[in-house]
This record gives structure tokens, sequence and C-alpha cells, in this order.
């Protein structure tokens, strides 16, 4: 019997145990397999104990953590409060923003020419904020059906976000990630990591809230690379 699928990552920053500056994580490239670690509860609270032998990365004000289990990349973001937080995806000549506010949604981009054209129409999904049965099934649904699932910026505590991103997501020859967000405050402020807030396409307002854009311009070589090896399993 194959192994679970070992996810190798390139992270642009150190560890956790440190907080370097958003440029200095674009200077730095380390490789690391990104250890196996058990299945979470996607309920927006990161217990350290629950997220045990994760890695870290991040910056002070962005915490990203990142785990595998059964062929799924359980991915982490912590921040100030926020209102929306996205996780965009490239592979290959195509880039899928993954959202996650109020309710969950997701759009496919490709490229085309100097920039990258929207495939999709923007559809909501899983707008349920409770672990009830109904609601639990509907989200075991959303990951099998469109491939990931998320928590709502209405459960658990502000600004923690968790994502577990199937196998058809994060294919073994690679992916790379780069998150958006959107955090509180009188004047909603844009960021994310690691280009911060750029103006790449991850980083856009109407990327990160909606409604898309048709055309986006992102920058996928200055994300986060994850590779996988052969022998990926399917979602359980």
């Amino acid at each position: 019997m194959r192994e679970a699928r070992r996810v190798a990552v390139l992270l642009l920053g150190a560890l956790a145990g440190s907080s370097p500056p958003a440029d200095r994580l674009l200077a730095q490239e380390n490789s690391m397999v990104v250890p196996p670690m058990p299945a979470v509860t996607v309920d927006g609270r990161l217990g350290v104990d629950e997220w045990t032998g994760s890695r870290r990365a991040g910056t002070e004000e962005i915490e990203l953590w990142v785990g595998t289990v059964d062929g799924v990349v359980q991915i982490g973001v912590r921040t100030p409060p926020l209102f929306v937080a996205s996780l965009c995806l490239s592979v290959g000549d195509t880039v899928r923003v993954l959202h996650a506010s109020s309710a969950l949604g997701d759009v496919r981009y490709v490229r085309d020419g100097s920039d990258w054209r929207r495939l999709d129409e923007f559809e909501w999904r899983v707008r349920a904020t409770d672990d009830g049965p109904e609601a639990t099934r509907e989200r075991l649904e959303h990951l099998e059906t469109r491939g990931w699932v998320g928590n709502t910026v209405a459960m658990g505590d502000p600004g923690e976000t968790e994502f577990r991103v199937g196998a058809a997501l994060v294919p073994p020859d690679g992916a790379r990630l780069a998150i958006g967000l959107l955090l509180e405050g009188d004047d909603p402020a844009v960021t994310g990591w690691p280009l911060g807030a750029s103006g790449d396409g991850c980083t856009l307002r109407e990327t990160i809230a909606g409604p898309p854009p048709e055309r986006a311009v992102f920058e996928p070589d200055g994300w986060l690379h994850l590779t996988g090896e052969e022998g990926v399993s399917r979602p359980r």
C-alpha cells in the first residue's frame, strides 16, 4: 500500500518561532516536507493541540499553518479580525480562487496573453455556521464536489480561517499558493501573503471581496510553492 501523500513546500520564509518581514520572505527560499498530521475540524478555531505537527510560516500579522492528511492539504490562516479570506492556487495556466466569507465560493482564471481571464460565474455555497449533522454533510459534500472546504467568518474565532484542499487542486507536480485578505476596520485594509498588498490579482479588493473581475494579473512565480509526490490519495 502506498504511503499517504507527503507535500513538499518551498516556503518563502522561516518556520514558526520567527517572524521575518515580508521582503525577507521573498529573499529566502527553503524546501521542506510538510508532515502528516491528524484531520482538523474546519470550525475556524486554530487550536495549537489540534494543529500539532503542522509547519508554520508568515509574518507578525499573517500566520500560515500547513499539514497533510490522507491526501488533503490542511491550511490554517491566523490574522487580525477579517471579513474575507481567499486562497489563490495556481497550477499551470490556471488560477483558482477559494473564497471564505459569510459563505464559500470559488472561481477559475486562465492565462490569456499578458493577464488572466475569468472562466466561471461566482456562485455562493455553504452558508452554515454550526456543526450540526446537516451542516457537516454540506461541508463534506463541498469537499467532494468542489475539491476544498473552509469555515465561514461567522464561525470560530475572529481572524482564524481553516481550509482543507484536496489532491485535485494540489496535484503531485505542484501548485503555487497565495493568500488574499480583507481586514476589518473603518476603512477595510486589503493585504495578503507572501506578496502583501502588491497589486497581484490575489490581493485585489475585487478578487477577495467580489464580484471577481473579468480579468486580473496574477504573479504566481512569487507565491508559495507546494509540490507533492506520486501516490496522491483522493480526499475521503
